[in-house]
Parts: C-alpha cells; sequence; structure tokens
C-alpha cells in the first residue's frame, strides 16, 4: 500500500472517529452503591442530630422547670416549656427572673441550635448534590439497560431504608 493511500485512510478513520460519539458506559452497581450509602450516611447524620437537640432541649426544658418560680401560672409554665426557641424564652416575663446560670445555659443552648441549623444547611446542599448525581446515574443506566435501572433503584431504595446504627 502506497503512502498516499494509507494516508488517506488514515484521514477517512479520524474524521469517522470525530464525528462518531462514544456513548457513555453504562454506570456500574458500585457506583450505584456507593452514591446511596452517601445519601444513607446524610440520612443517619441528620437523624442523630435531630435527636441530640430533641435531648439537648428535653434537658433544658428540664433546668427550667426547676428553676422557675412556683407561682408562674401554669399556663404560662406549659407555653414557656413547649416553646424551644431562645429568643421566644427570651421574651417571657419570667425570663428575667432566672439566676444567670439558667441563661447562660440558655444562650448556649441556642449557639447549638445556630451551629445544627448551619450544617443542616450544609448537608441539605450536600444531599442535593447526591441526589442530582442519583438521577444521571439512573438515567444512563436506564438508556443502557432498563432492566439494571430497576434493579438498581430497588437497591438503592432498600440502602436508604435500612435502620441507622445508633451510638
Amino acid at each position: 500500500m502506497n503512502i498516499k493511500m494509507r494516508n488517506g485512510l488514515l484521514c477517512l478513520a479520524l474524521l469517522l472517529a470525530a464525528g462518531c460519539q462514544v456513548s457513555p458506559e453504562v454506570p456500574s452497581k458500585d457506583e450505584i452503591l456507593l452514591l446511596a450509602h452517601k445519601q444513607k450516611e446524610i440520612l443517619c447524620t441528620y437523624q442523630s442530630m435531630r435527636d441530640s437537640i430533641s435531648s439537648k432541649w428535653d434537658n433544658m426544658n428540664n433546668l427550667l422547670d426547676q428553676h422557675l418560680p412556683p407561682d408562674m401560672p401554669l399556663e404560662e409554665k406549659n407555653n414557656m416549656l413547649a416553646v424551644r426557641n431562645a429568643d421566644l424564652i427570651r421574651m417571657f416575663q419570667t425570663y428575667d427572673q432566672l439566676d444567670y446560670s439558667i441563661k447562660m445555659e440558655l444562650s448556649k443552648m441556642e449557639s447549638e441550635d445556630s451551629s445544627m441549623v448551619t450544617r443542616i444547611h450544609n448537608m441539605n446542599e450536600r444531599s442535593l448534590d447526591l441526589e442530582q448525581q442519583r438521577m444521571d446515574l439512573f438515567n444512563q443506566v436506564n438508556q443502557k439497560d432498563p432492566q439494571s435501572a430497576n434493579r438498581y433503584a430497588i437497591l438503592y431504595d432498600s440502602i436508604l431504608n435500612q435502620q441507622c446504627e445508633t451510638n
């Protein structure tokens, strides 16, 4: 084969290759599993945070209950203990009568609440990113292999529905 013909075939092959799009491979089961476990980690962290802050507010309410004036009207007392929000608790007239140490505990609780809100916001953003990745992966799988897409979806959901480990 002469050089001109070889170069011509090489150019033709390059043009054909440039014009063809290589379709992406079907995402692997491992990619789907990794994504599901990342999402589950966020869900479990959120559940743990929710349980933790609830427990801390229970403790704060017990502390408040022990230090509220005995002559405080029962309805006002119940309302104050039901609030679970430092700013709203400070609005009660009885707040001014509380000991300084109790007010400091409430401020500490408020700080923990604020920190948790920031963490939850960051987790929500990460969760949205993972959800977008999940949608992209499942779209790819569904285009190439719809039967695998169904199996992967069931597997993904089963991971998300597993119980979180408690510490």
